[in-house]
């Protein structure tokens, strides 16, 4: 089974992240926009690469998505 790490983010109304929380077992303090749960592939892209992803919603389902990705992402 794959390690799983959670994100927690924040964005602009464009979907932009503005803040994000990388790690195995966070506790946050303060509120956050969005959670997900990421594999090790994506944890270290969003390490090097946050910049590169955004959030979209599709109805009421939030996903983390490549900027460059149409329709895809992580749920």
């Amino acid at each position: 089974m794959e390690k799983q790490y959670q994100v927690f983010v924040t964005v602009d109304e464009n979907g932009e992240l503005i803040s994000m929380d990388l790690g195995e077992m966070i506790v946050r303090t303060e509120p956050a926009d969005f959670f997900f749960m990421v594999g090790e592939e994506i944890r270290q892209d969003l390490m090097e690469h946050a910049y590169n992803y955004r959030v979209v919603l599709n109805g009421y389902r939030a996903s983390l998505v490549l900027k460059e990705e149409i329709g895809g992402g992580v749920e």
